[in-house]
């Protein structure tokens, strides 16, 4: 018989319910919760952060990703727990994990870079 939680859902073990052995969401999430790949993640995030400091005024976005780049040197160790997991949800970054092949630092830096707006948000003006 199925048990309710007090939220009104049902748990996965009272269902029964098993983990995948190979999954990409789990992959992705014990990666990104890696101390090695966050260090990683962390002084790719720091290069991220310095090029976009010093990127034209006239960037796309550049007020919020500049606001990042500053929130990013200030408390790198902070950010890179975050941002891992959005670099650890890259396709190819998963996909190299899940085959046990080496991450090429290239792609973790590839990632990072081009989640800059998705963790700066999109300025007033951009967004309709």
């Amino acid at each position: 018989m199925e048990r309710v939680s007090k939220a009104g859902l049902s748990t996965a073990m009272d269902l029964n319910v098993t983990e995948p052995a190979t999954s990409v969401l789990r992959s992705s999430h014990e990666l990104a919760t890696n101390a090695a790949f966050i260090v990683r993640v962390r002084s790719a995030i720091t290069k991220s952060a310095i090029d976009v400091a010093s990127e034209d005024a006239g960037a796309s976005n550049h007020a919020r990703r500049v606001e990042l780049a500053g929130q990013v040197l200030r408390s790198p160790g902070r950010w890179a727990e975050m941002m891992a997991e959005g670099v650890a949800a890259n396709g190819t970054i998963v996909a190299k994990a899940m085959a046990g092949q080496e991450i090429p630092d290239d792609d973790i830096a590839f990632a990072a870079s081009s989640l800059w707006d998705a963790y700066a948000g999109s300025s007033p003006s951009e967004s309709g």
